[in-house]
């Protein structure tokens, strides 16, 4: 299965059941472009050609000095195979609109290096400490290098559990005679917010992904690469005693998922009654 065929098959995935724990309307929105994504991929094909011995960087990325950030839309633009010559914005003279500089000058050099998107120097100087920091990450008895230079890359799977199709795309997926471990690469602006990612929603990841792999699965493990300075790496797994309960909250959640979706997937318009505390002081 090509990752084409991964996406376009309707089996459902952990990123639509995570937006519908936060609510039926938030799973009908559609995800909004970000930079940060597309910075995810290019730190993750950097990684994977220093553990594999690959290009696949090069394929879809060139470097650009700039000190523009990437328009957020356009990766979508590239990936949906949009005419960027279309893409520009013009004042009434014909000139070019000045409040889209930075739009334009992706633009230009996009056309300038057809089939690829820009990756600015400063991000790709900033992704070495973090690769080298990454791959130097002790587990398991062994380094993070040793084991994603053993492990399989971009690993589709489709199964089904109670009548419901699912599907994930592993990162990387390591495979033993006794275990299967799925590892997740994760880029944050820092530990402290990857930390906050996992309790709303990466949890959902590591139980939805942990049933792909069966009864031999391990645990989900992250490993997170953080953009702030001395760009630490460290490996991540959610412990014991939250995954017994996460389990529990898992299934619930795919059995309400499985309800709505037979129902047409009708908007909500409102969530269930809040609790706040208030705090006093002296």
């Amino acid at each position: 299965m090509t990752e084409a065929e991964y996406r376009a098959d309707p089996a459902f995935n952990y990123s639509l059941l995570a937006a519908f724990r936060e609510s039926p309307d938030h799973a009908l929105m559609e995800v909004p472009p970000k930079t940060v994504f597309e910075q995810g991929k290019a730190f993750e094909r950097l990684l994977q050609d220093k553990t594999q011995g690959t290009d696949s960087f090069h394929e879809r990325y060139f470097e650009f000095d700039t000190e523009y950030t990437m328009p957020s839309e356009l990766p979508k633009w590239f990936e949906d195979g949009d005419d960027l010559t279309e893409k520009y914005v013009y004042k009434n003279d014909g000139d070019r609109h000045g409040i889209y500089k930075a739009r334009h000058a992706y633009l230009d050099v996009c056309l300038e290096n057809p089939g690829k998107l820009p990756i600015g120097t400063k991000d790709q100087k900033m992704f070495e400490p973090m690769i080298e920091n990454m791959l130097k990450c002790e587990i398991f008895g062994t380094t993070v290098k040793d084991l994603l230079e053993r492990a399989e890359w971009q690993v589709p799977i489709l199964w089904e559990t109670n009548g419901i199709k699912k599907k994930a795309l592993r990162d990387c997926l390591i495979k033993t005679p006794q275990k299967k471990i799925t590892f997740d690469i994760k880029t944050s602006a820092s530990i402290s917010q990857f930390l906050q990612m996992a309790r709303k929603k990466y949890w959902i990841q590591d139980m939805h992904y942990t049933e792909a792999g069966g009864e031999d699965a391990m645990p989900m493990v992250f490993l997170v690469a953080p953009k702030d300075e001395p760009w630490l790496a460290q490996p991540w797994m959610q412990d014991r005693e939250s995954r017994l309960v996460a389990k529990i909250e898992y299934e619930a959640l795919c059995e309400r998922f499985v309800k709505w979706d037979a129902q047409g997937r009708p908007p909500q318009g409102w969530k269930p009654m809040g609790y706040f505390k208030t705090y006093f002081r002296d």
